[in-house]
């Protein structure tokens, strides 16, 4: 490929605090980051994707609305970090929208995955040419749809073989750089610490900022060892996971026991056992990964890095660019190359039984110009 493209790409976690938005510059296997921002979710959407991510929760009518609503906030992000560089629409070639996920399943025959913001909304109001449903692909070929991140950080983290990638979203996710690449979800990260706060406060905070709170409290060891028999850690990789085994549900299923112990408690609790599952996945490795690179919003977590440092013992290793962006920006990376027919996925990270190109592609305004872009490079 002769020159670089420039590219946005969207993310809004399980955690759903907000969108992150990467314009990010392609060019080869490589992305350059020009401009992130992250945009928080008005109350009252983030509220309607909670309830919806709830298992009992079924209403068509609501997702639907709701599946609107949300591409309009992503379509807004992406204009917005466009502004922020200083560039004109007409230099930007496309968008890779992860979406919101509310629903993740899978196991089984009809497993599926869904997330709103469709990106035929998003192109429509953005004119740029957008890829969308990157996860569906993946489990069309028996795969779990889940990590689709390690692919881009093998093509990110170059120089550093065997290393150990952690994502800290509302999902911990892990990346081996080794032979063979590999990856899955090693249980919860911020989406447990936040549902802690937010009971115990009553509503008054959400989140436990920069882990103060639980770097005051003391383990209840009766808790963790409770929480270590989740059914989650019978499983062997790959796996993944979501809101369905880590939501309100699970917090019901303990809080009437411990919710009267110190909150300070629960999270220090809370943050070692999120240690303890990360080791425990870095367990299923043939061999010790050579470093460690936290990426993702709970490496602000001062109580949660110090305990897997702690755990794991390893030691750590800066990313190549901001480390908030790298989930956005490896959408970006990922769009760009279904794109152009590229695999995205990595079979033996996700199971699947075959690499393939990822997601769906909904033409904007600027198709015939991307179209002509992609016969050239192609």
């Amino acid at each position: 490929m002769s020159g670089s493209v420039y590219g946005v790409g969207l993310m809004s976690g399980t955690s759903a605090d907000g969108i992150d938005a990467a314009l990010v510059r392609l060019e080869g296997e490589g992305a350059e980051l020009v401009a992130f921002n992250t945009e928080p979710w008005p109350f009252e959407v983030a509220e309607q994707i909670l309830r919806l991510a709830q298992p009992t929760w079924d209403d068509l009518e609501v997702g639907g609305r709701l599946n609107h609503r949300i591409a309009q906030h992503f379509a807004e992000a992406a204009r917005k970090v466009v502004r922020s560089a200083g560039l004109k629409p007409e230099q930007i070639l496309f968008v890779g929208s992860h979406g919101q996920t509310v629903r993740h399943q899978p196991q089984g025959r009809d497993r599926f995955t869904w997330q709103l913001g469709h990106p035929s909304i998003v192109a429509a109001l953005t004119g740029w040419t957008t890829v969308g449903d990157f996860r569906m692909a993946d489990m069309g070929h028996g795969g779990q749809g889940a990590p689709l991140m390690p692919a881009f950080h093998r093509a990110l983290f170059t120089e550093h073989p065997g290393l150990l990638v952690l994502n800290l979203g509302g999902i911990a996710n892990l990346t081996w750089l080794g032979n063979p690449l590999l990856g899955w979800d090693t249980g919860p990260a911020n989406m447990g610490s936040d549902l802690i706060v937010t009971q115990a406060t009553h509503g008054r905070l959400g989140f436990d900022e920069g882990g103060a709170m639980a770097l005051e409290g003391r383990v209840i060891p009766e808790l963790l060892a409770l929480w270590q028999i989740h059914p989650f850690f019978k499983k062997k990789p790959p796996t993944s996971t979501g809101r369905e085994a880590f939501g309100q549900a699970w917090l019901e299923s303990w809080w009437p026991q411990f919710g009267d112990r110190p909150m300070v408690d629960l999270l220090a609790t809370y943050v070692d056992w999120v240690a303890w599952s990360v080791a425990k996945g870095i367990g299923f490795l043939p061999e010790p990964p050579t470093g460690l690179c936290v990426v993702g919003g709970g490496r602000h977590n001062r109580a949660l890095v110090e305990a897997i440092e702690t755990r794991t013992g390893l030691h750590r290793v800066e990313a190549p660019l901001d480390s908030d962006a790298i989930e956005a920006a490896g959408f970006a990376w990922l769009g760009w190359r279904s794109l152009r027919g590229l695999a995205g996925n990595a079979p033996s990270v996700t199971g699947a039984r075959q690499a393939i190109p990822l997601g769906l592609i909904a033409p904007g305004a600027n198709w015939p110009q991307l179209a002509r872009h992609i016969a050239g490079v192609v």
